[in-house]
């Protein structure tokens, strides 16, 4: 075989297996990559705290604390990563890298039990949650003193006391407008007052869009701005109150600085998906670790 023939067959060669390498390469780059646009992360709800045979009205949102520290130390013994609302927001704004079994706890409203029964839970497993209080329902202290037979929410004090343990974080839950409202002049039907024009006895009719606008944006900003001044934290996000938003109400809330806003629609949360619609799933009183364990797979009920 001629010199330049074998030159040119082993020129071809090197090519070759040069063009392999960086094929493989990239295809290995890939798979490093996939971490950061892959995680499915299931955001847990939960409200209210309260132990069995009390006089009480319970329903779907009050949990036992028995059946909490349950959960909670399956997640310590089965190494899940439990993380911040703020975490997880980072995360899917960046693409940064979550490791598998990666969960957030939260819980609306800010009752009081979150610091008298759950509160010790999460000290002894050492795991985060976010609560998202309804600001104007937070007082300086609580005069009269914890009544698990009544329901009373969390003072500034207490919040305080939570946030500086590193293992709590707040967010907002609306200043005031966690509530129902007439929507006619005959008082036959009542909505969200996040989402509906209301009633007017005053005045005997139903909000302008204008007024609308202006009150819910108020309410957004006013519980944002207190949230920081109280906790010298930046707030970004908003738990919908029922679950009620529309695309107005998403708008108001960006304007008035919330850039995640969080839903009661089930389902997993990953890299790509919107942050205006962070999708969670209610813990049930009823949940047995079947149930929670397949929530925590799935972001939803079986």
């Amino acid at each position: 075989m001629l010199p330049e023939r074998r030159f040119a067959i082993g020129l071809t060669l090197v090519v070759f297996l040069v063009l392999a390498y960086l094929n493989n390469s990239k295809v290995i780059l890939a798979k490093a990559n996939v971490p950061a646009r892959s995680f499915a992360v299931p955001v847990l709800m939960y409200h209210h705290f309260a132990p069995p045979g009390l006089n009480i009205a319970y329903n779907n949102v009050i949990l036992a604390p028995a059946r909490f520290e349950r959960q909670m130390k399956y997640l310590k013994e089965n190494r899940y990563n439990v993380i911040f609302l703020r975490e997880l927001c980072e995360a899917m704004e960046k693409g940064k890298p979550l490791p598998p079994k990666t969960v957030v706890i939260t819980m609306d409203d800010g009752y009081e039990s979150n610091y008298v029964y759950a509160f010790p839970i999460l000290k002894k497993y050492n795991i985060k949650a976010t609560i998202n209080l309804i600001v104007s329902f937070v007082k300086e202290e609580n005069p009269t003193g914890f009544n698990p037979e009544k329901t009373t929410f969390l003072s500034w004090k207490q919040v305080k006391e939570m946030q500086a343990s590193g293992l709590v974080d707040f967010q907002s839950h609306t200043f005031n407008h966690h509530h129902y409202l007439y929507v006619d002049a005959n008082k036959k039907y009542t909505a969200p007052m996040l989402v509906s024009k209301v009633f007017s006895e005053e005045d005997h009719r139903l909000e302008t869009d204008k007024e609308y606008e202006e009150r819910v944006f108020c309410d957004l900003k006013k519980a944002k701005a207190i949230l920081e001044e109280k906790l010298g934290k930046e707030v970004f996000a908003l738990a919908y109150p029922y679950g009620a938003y529309n695309h107005k109400v998403q708008e108001l809330a960006k304007k008035a600085g919330y850039k995640m806003h969080l839903t009661i629609k089930n389902g997993l949360n990953r890299y790509g998906d919107s942050l205006l619609e962070i999708r969670r799933v209610n813990v049930a009183p009823g949940d047995d670790m079947e149930a929670f364990s397949y929530k925590l797979q799935h972001g939803r009920e079986k």
